[in-house]
């Protein structure tokens, strides 16, 4: 009985050794490594997602061998689908994506201070008609207890007070309900304050976690 749980077992570990994978990393224009990024595996009703880590990378554990189909989102870039055909026990892409605008040349008439940009769907990242769009640090205590991250990294105890808009080149807002993956609550260290532990949240602010991406 022992020597029958023990082949049992051993038989699994083959299994799951010889089980073919598909990764890969994603990449910008310039060829950097574009972290965040969410891949999704045969998009449909049994479809599979991730994102990528620091450096770009992901990877699906027990794809089957034969034709699959990757769509890869990120604000910013333009969707990028890729045909991926899986013939081994490890299959590797690389995936570069383009941003959505490229400026060269602005015109300032004059100098009126605001915030601009786009609200944009978080499947197909086509713009939103009819958003309602709240600005952060607008009034005193607003979103200081949400979860910070710098450039992908946790910043406990910070707030969106701490950076001037000279230094962020973008921003991503996730409430208690759209990032479905919870990547950024597994890597948010644990114990840490969120935020300022002083501010009293006011009604209506619901930003669980804010990402900043600094010009560099």
């Amino acid at each position: 009985m022992g020597l029958a749980a023990v082949v049992s077992f051993a038989g699994v570990l083959r299994a799951q050794e010889t089980s073919p994978s598909l990764g890969g990393v994603i990449r910008n224009e310039t060829g950097r490594g574009i972290e965040q990024a969410q891949v999704i595996l045969d998009s449909g009703s049994v479809q599979r997602e991730l994102r990528t880590n620091g450096d770009g990378r992901f990877r699906f554990a027990g794809v089957s061998v034969g034709r699959h189909r990757l769509r890869v989102l990120r604000i910013g870039f333009q969707p990028r689908d890729t045909a991926v055909a899986v013939t081994g026990a490890v299959t590797d892409v690389t995936i570069s994506l383009q941003r959505l605008t490229s400026l060269t040349e602005v015109a300032v008439r004059a100098r009126p201070m605001g915030v601009y940009g786009t609200v944009l769907e978080r499947d197909s990242l086509r713009p939103v008609a009819g958003a309602r769009v709240a600005l952060l640090g607008g009034r005193l205590g607003d979103n200081e207890r949400a979860c910070l991250f710098v450039n992908g990294v946790a910043r406990p105890n910070a707030t969106i007070r701490d950076f001037s808009v000279e230094e962020i080149e973008s921003i991503e807002v996730y409430g208690f309900r759209s990032e479905f993956t919870n990547t950024l609550g597994k890597r948010w260290p644990r114990r840490d304050i969120c935020g300022n532990l002083n501010a009293r949240p006011l009604p209506g602010n619901r930003a669980q976690f804010i990402s900043i991406w600094t010009r560099r």
